[in-house]
């Protein structure tokens, strides 16, 4: 290692264009984490209660990849000069911003393994940008379409109607900025009941991810909007973070990177569910571009990081790409990583958009895994200094309406895990039994994703005082009893029900309860299921 990094150190000074002033961004990749302050078994230093418990449901470990990366190490990088802004736990690792004398003085540090440009310039800084605090918030200036063909087309407006629009559920959103989220009323509703749980802007460090641009907030509008009847997101209930990865201004690999770190912090905060309408293939320095062969989920960053973000228990949605007219045509990373939920467009009539990259990914698996609408699609954007409901086009708006999609089924099943939620969603979808490399496994529908034995309860989480339970096809001998206790096992409300008068919905009221988990119990003679619900 000490004969690489001196090759290193040696090819910077013979670059004689080089300017020792000028300062460039790097990951600065460390050899251990030996010596960390944290420890596995008390991951609540590093890690919120929620995250935490998502491993735990789905008997996924704590491992060294998790613990953050050596303090002193960080400390170490910083002695030279160098400013170092974020660090990333999975890859050992921390994105520095550094002149070429810092950075050959960062290369010969006995516990740095590697280092790697990713981008030319200056970008990150560590000035903040205050995030304007609207005193109401505003009409869109038009509103030209409604969502109900794309709700309609995956069966969203049947899951909202069974009280399913992730209410409990949090869906981190990556992308290129969110002007106009914080002012315009589509998205009031997520301000007013305290559902931005958190924000991350990862280009400039700026703090404010209400500014560069509108593509993410046109991507977070087919997951969250809700104005009026006829505009409506896949999962307006849920609670979100917003993380601005993508550079407007360049292309290069730091983005992947900063997928990277802002998928550590989902999976920190606890997140449920990430959508990336973001795709990687070719950057600003050709160098750094991949090819074909490239896209079998195993080579590019953000496909790693990607796949980590799965092992961990997370929804990972992601767009196919807009290739399918071009040379490429193939899908982009993190389309190819195996454990994601790749998204490609179709039209209101169901057919393929034409722009629609395809699969399959270089090393023969099917993708894009499933379809939604992302032509003639019902967004809200910013024209101007007006914010507009209208239409767009782009795998960018078919993957978070799946996102949104996915976190709604999973509401519906909490005890599922995160493959099971997309495992059903690929077999409820129409070409289930015959996928191929245009359309996956097709466009999915609601009523066929969550059809099962077990019977549902819903909404979970619940806010108000009735629970609706849905028998689906369960038979019962005799008589069923149902019961619903609090934490302590105390038995608050209880019902016995011949088979005969049985429903196949049955509505029941329980009062006064505080926020909190309860236990909804449903017993016959050769019958037991028991379903945790929260209150909120």
């Amino acid at each position: 290692m000490a004969q690489i990094k001196h090759l290193l150190v040696l090819a910077i000074v013979l670059c004689g264009h080089l300017v020792f002033s000028q300062k460039d961004r790097y990951m600065v990749f460390f050899s251990d984490k030996e010596g960390v302050s944290f420890s596995i078994d008390q991951p609540e230093a590093f890690l919120s209660e929620r995250a935490i418990s998502r491993r735990s449901r789905m008997g996924i470990a704590i491992t060294e990849k998790d613990l953050p990366v050596n303090a002193t190490y960080v400390a170490g990088v910083r002695s030279t000069g160098a400013q170092v802004y974020y660090t990333s736990r999975w890859f050992n690792a921390a994105l520095v911003q550094m002149t070429n004398d810092e950075l050959i003085q960062v290369t010969q540090l006995a516990y740095v393994d590697s280092v790697e440009y990713i981008a030319k310039g200056e970008r990150l800084s560590d000035a903040r940008v205050a995030t304007a605090n609207v005193a109401e918030f505003k009409a869109p200036s038009r509103v030209t379409s409604t969502t109900r063909a794309q709700l309609g087309l995956i069966g969203a407006d049947e899951m909202h109607a069974e009280g399913y629009k992730g209410e409990g559920m949090i869906i981190a959103v990556f992308d290129d900025g969110f002007m106009g989220v914080n002012e315009y009323e589509p998205f009031e509703h997520i301000f007013t009941e305290d559902r931005l749980l958190g924000t991350k802007d990862f280009i400039s460090n700026s703090g404010n991810v209400f500014q560069f641009d509108d593509h993410g907030s046109a991507v977070l509008s087919c997951i969250a909007s809700s104005y009026g009847e006829d505009v409506s997101g896949t999962a307006p209930n849920a609670s979100f973070l917003l993380c601005v990865t993508e550079d407007i201004k360049s292309e290069y690999r730091i983005e992947e990177y900063n997928w990277l770190l802002a998928a550590e912090y989902a999976d920190s905060a606890g997140a449920d569910v990430i959508n990336g309408s973001l795709g990687y293939s070719t950057f600003s320095d050709k160098t750094m571009n991949y090819n074909y062969q490239d896209m079998n989920g195993k080579v590019t960053v953000v496909s790693q990081a990607a796949e980590m973000a799965v092992e961990r228990g997370i929804i990972v949605v992601v767009s196919a790409g807009n290739e399918g007219n071009g040379s490429w045509k193939y899908v982009t990373s993190p389309a190819d990583a195996p454990g994601v939920l790749a998204v490609g467009s179709v039209n209101p009539d169901g057919s393929r958009s034409s722009f629609s990259s395809v699969g399959p990914t270089s090393d023969g698996r099917v993708k894009p895994d499933v379809m939604a609408m992302g032509a003639f699609t019902t967004i809200f954007y910013v024209s101007g200094d007006d914010g507009v409901i209208s239409t767009g086009n782009g795998t960018s708006f078919a993957s978070p309406q799946i996102a949104g999609y996915a976190a709604g089924i999973w509401q519906a099943n909490p005890g599922w895990s995160n493959q099971e939620v997309i495992e059903a969603i690929k077999k409820s979808a129409n070409k289930a039994f015959a996928p191929d490399s245009l359309y996956g496994y097709g466009i999915p529908h609601y009523p066929i994703a969550v059809t099962d034995t077990t019977f549902k309860v819903y909404p979970n989480p619940f806010r108000d005082n009735i629970i609706t339970i849905n028998f689906g096809n369960l038979e019962f001998d005799n008589k069923v009893e149902i019961s619903l206790y609090d934490i302590q096992g105390r038995e608050l409300y209880v019902r016995e029900i011949s088979t005969k008068a049985l429903p196949r919905k049955l509505e029941i009221e329980v009062n006064n309860l505080r926020s909190g988990t309860y236990f909804l119990s449903l017993r016959s003679r050769k019958f037991k299921k028991t379903v945790q619900l929260k209150k909120i």
